[in-house]
């Protein structure tokens, strides 16, 4: 998101956070607003547990890969210590999919293993999301329509989850 706001084609406001009292600060910063993003790496960090600690909702994106999988392990214990003082609404999204790949199945099962739901919608592998992303635009900038109806009902989804 930082890379677009810079080439200045962000629609929205984008914030770093360097710290975890930034953290703290930004989100009290945007009270007014209706919806905060907040994107973070995947691994245990103080920010990441601050992210977790100030969200509504945490999306954990995870590909069908064992050591994907594994690194999400971090963020789950962060949610399960945060439920003592405020339980934090969950969901798992499934991206890089490739339809009736093995690991799909197995990444499946391990979801369903944590009591974590996952999304519906799944992201599927498409060369749309990383050209676009190289090019520093997003699928909208595209000529792919299923990446494009993959993202709306995503958002859609979400939506419903947060509203």
């Amino acid at each position: 998101m930082a890379n677009w706001n810079k080439a200045e084609k962000a629609n929205f406001d984008v914030f770093t956070a360097a710290s975890e009292k930034d953290v703290y600060t930004i989100r009290k910063e945007l009270a007014d607003y209706d919806y905060v993003i907040i994107d973070g790496a995947g691994a245990l960090s103080v920010i990441t547990a601050a992210a977790v600690m100030v969200s509504d909702l945490v999306i954990i994106p995870v590909t069908p890969s064992p050591l994907d999988f594994s690194a999400s392990g971090a963020v789950i214990s962060v949610l399960e210590a945060q439920s003592y003082n405020r339980p934090v609404e969950c969901r798992f999204l499934i991206t890089r999919k490739i339809e009736q790949a093995t690991m799909l199945t197995v990444l499946r099962e391990s979801i369903a293993a944590t009591g974590i739901a996952s999304l519906k919608t799944a992201i599927t592998q498409r060369q749309s999301y990383v050209k676009s992303v190289l090019d520093g635009e997003t699928v909208f900038d595209t000529n792919d329509g299923a990446a494009k109806g993959e993202i709306e009902v995503l958002a859609g989804e979400i939506l419903k989850l947060v509203d």
